[in-house]
């Protein structure tokens, strides 16, 4: 399914979490039968032993996720003006 979406690090022009950068490289993907390819920064994978999980109350911070996006949107149908982004905050386990 992913050829038919585009890459997180083709729209992701900027990303910071309490004001230090983060990447593409920090997201995981999966498929939603409803939204399509989605992505999930800074997951806590139950099956991994990656211990560099962010909390929010480092670096001084709340837990701020500060994240551009270019949305491609010059290739979408003429008779679309818009074009949008949804972000959900949950659990941080997956």
């Amino acid at each position: 399914m992913e050829p038919f979406f585009y890459s997180l690090s083709s729209m992701l022009y900027t990303c910071t979490f309490n004001s230090q950068p983060c990447s593409a490289a920090d997201f995981i993907s999966f498929t939603s039968s409803t939204y399509g390819l989605c992505y999930t920064f800074n997951a806590k994978l139950k099956n991994s032993s990656n211990n560099s999980v962010r909390y929010g109350h480092q670096n001084g911070g709340t837990g701020k996720l500060n994240l551009g996006l270019y949305v491609h949107s010059h290739q979408y149908v003429p008779h679309v003006e818009d074009s949008e982004c949804e972000y959900w905050s949950h659990q941080n386990t997956s």
